[in-house]
């Protein structure tokens, strides 16, 4: 007989790692627990609060004590009509919302970006489908969310058409403005499901995106990803239904876990007295760290202008709306690294927020680096910021890592951080009203040469030469 329990083991190991839990769940290894004393609590006493259905605990499929209370105040919360503790996990709650809002038969749009307990369902319900066909974003290859254009592209296609199925947000975290498009489908008789699996911490905060629940019919919420839930925990939110109470019974086990279940009436709590003090924090910390580590170059940190051409649809701002542009402003993190001499993190961000998108004769991209060590490969960039061992700032141009890579060429140093700024904003204007069309700045510099190039944007920011 075997005297090892490998998966426990494991896992005790890898509590004892102390790894930083950038994963879900949303209680993030226990830690959201230690909000409270309440939340504290539960999380020591964990092992010993698995129980069953004994008085007075009631029951999650007949409640009419402490769970009905506790599925009230999420209603309340959520601003629904119903709302429902789920304790298999947003699946159960796909399933169950499928199966009210239709019968066997039925013909439903469904974005093709979707859960696989959506297919599930749709295969299960025997339903004819319609799919709205996804918007990929070519660069980073992911799925986008489905444009108004697509919406309706996909309406059109349907004889008579019963409900949709959306993902909001989406699973790159992705929201959009699809609420006056919910209103229309609404008024046309359409039953409306969102599958919100990481969005149930939207609407508690302004910097947060808005809340979809009060235009859906059924809304599906994985507060085990966003919120302090234990894992499988989740929300069906309910504003129009038939009997998904049955549906739910069917789907859902009939032991359900008193864990999960206090787990998500924290939750509710957690977001009515916390929720918006903490999401605005995390905001803020997401931000700051979001800079740091696309300096790295190893992973990217989606942002809104980095989404692509269906501006329009999307209701969004594109980050290049001509080819022929300011690109990007690269930063290393300076403001964090031990080697840097100056956090330069400022003024590229005053750089990209003034310069961003701007026309020029060729593709263009400013690095910035707060040491010589110039990680962000600032040298094979059109302009180059750095700082050097005397903490001044020092200006190359000319730099390209294309076809034809060339190094820069230092312009300047011994700078400010104003006297920077300034000359990278006439470089700027200087390229652009003097060189040609399609040509590079390094190109452009080697036409007219390093010292004439010198000589007159300096003259023209009023700056001296020093080499």
């Amino acid at each position: 007989m075997s005297k090892k329990v490998p998966l426990l083991e494991e896992v005790l190991k890898y509590k004892k790692e102390n790894n930083l839990i950038l994963s879900m769940p949303g209680n993030k290894s226990g830690i959201g627990f230690l909000r409270d004393d309440i939340g504290k609590e539960f999380a020591l006493n964990m092992g010993f609060l698995d129980i069953t259905e004994v008085d007075p605990l009631d029951n999650l499929h007949a409640p009419e004590g402490i769970i009905k209370e506790a599925q009230e105040l999420l209603a309340e919360t959520y601003g629904v009509k119903k709302a429902y503790f789920v304790v298999n996990g947003s699946t159960a709650g796909n399933l169950a919302s499928i199966f009210d809002a239709f019968n066997e038969g039925d013909e439903v749009l469904v974005e093709r970006n979707c859960h696989k307990s959506v297919y599930n369902g749709l295969i299960l319900r025997k339903l004819k489908v319609k799919y709205i066909e996804p918007v990929i974003h070519e660069d980073k290859g992911l799925f986008l969310p489905p444009t108004e254009k697509e919406i309706y592209k996909a309406l059109d296609r349907c004889n008579n058409a019963r409900g949709i199925i959306l993902t909001y947000p989406n699973y790159f975290g992705i929201g959009y403005d699809i609420f006056d498009t919910l209103k229309d489908l609404k008024e046309r008789g359409l039953t409306i499901i969102i599958d919100g699996a990481h969005g149930a911490h939207y609407g508690i905060s302004e910097r947060l995106p808005k809340s979809i629940v009060s235009y859906a019919d059924y809304i599906v919420l994985s507060a085990h990803k966003t919120l302090p839930s234990l894992t499988q925990g989740s929300y069906l939110l309910v504003n129009n239904d038939k009997n998904v109470d049955f549906y739910l019974k069917a789907f859902m086990t009939t032991s359900p876990s008193y864990l999960i279940m206090s787990s998500l009436d924290y939750s509710r709590y957690y977001l009515d007295n916390y929720g918006e003090k903490d999401y605005d924090k995390l905001i803020g910390l997401a931000n700051k760290w979001s800079i740091k580590i696309n300096t790295l170059n190893k992973v990217s940190i989606l942002k809104e202008e980095d989404l692509p051409a269906i501006w329009e649809e999307l209701d969004m701002e594109p980050a290049v709306k001509v080819q022929n542009s300011l690109k990007n402003v690269e930063m290393c993190p300076a403001n964090y690294c031990k080697r840097s001499k100056y956090p330069t993190i400022g003024i590229g961000m005053k750089i990209s927020k003034n310069f961003h998108g701007m026309q020029l004769p060729c593709r263009t991209k400013i690095g910035v680096a707060g040491c010589k060590n110039a990680c962000t490969s600032v040298y094979s960039k059109d302009i180059g910021v750095l700082v050097d061992l005397d903490k001044k700032f020092y200006i190359t141009a000319g730099g390209s890592a294309g076809y034809y890579p060339r190094s820069s060429d230092l312009v300047t140093k011994g700078l400010s951080e104003e006297e920077a700024f300034k000359l990278v904003k006439t470089i700027l204007y200087y390229y652009k009203d003097n060189a040609q069309p399609g040509e590079k700045l390094g190109d452009f510099i080697d036409r007219i040469s390093i010292d004439t190039f010198r000589e007159e944007v300096l003259n023209l920011a009023s700056l001296e030469l020093q080499l």
